[in-house]
């Protein structure tokens, strides 16, 4: 007789991978279109040569953003790999931070963190019931 095994929908894999392809997108995407600054970084040298262009600042902070994202969802997989529940303040603030940065710029890539926020936010929740029924 087939017996159904309760599984679930591995969340926090799912943020982790979303975060880790936004990342991935977000770098090549801002090396592409801030070319000719990251050239003018590399044409003088790159040590001391972004300031006080605001080009080169906005392409250099635009990818400073990818590796901590990078880094969000690789945690994300570990999590989930070794059943760590992740600490509910970190998709809140994923979330907070990405619905303002939403509301200042609706027509940017912060809606697409939302989603992955939301289900470390779920996430969260059901690894918190499930440690409460085991107990």
């Amino acid at each position: 007789m087939f017996v159904a095994q309760n599984r679930t929908i591995p969340l926090l894999r799912v943020s982790g991978y979303w975060l880790i392809a936004i990342s991935v997108i977000h770098g090549l995407g801002d090396i592409l279109y801030y070319f000719e600054p990251w050239s003018d970084i590399l044409r003088n040298g790159v040590f001391n040569a972004v300031d006080p262009h605001f080009d080169r600042g906005t392409a250099f902070w635009m990818l400073m953003l990818s590796p901590l994202v990078f880094a969000l969802g690789q945690l994300c997989c570990w999590a989930q790999e070794h059943n760590v529940r992740l600490p509910v303040f970190m998709g809140w603030n994923l979330l907070i931070t990405s619905a303002f940065g939403a509301f200042l710029m609706p027509i940017s890539g912060f809606w697409l963190l939302i989603p992955p926020s939301l289900l470390m936010l779920v996430e969260s929740q059901r690894h918190k019931k499930s440690a409460g029924n085991a107990a």
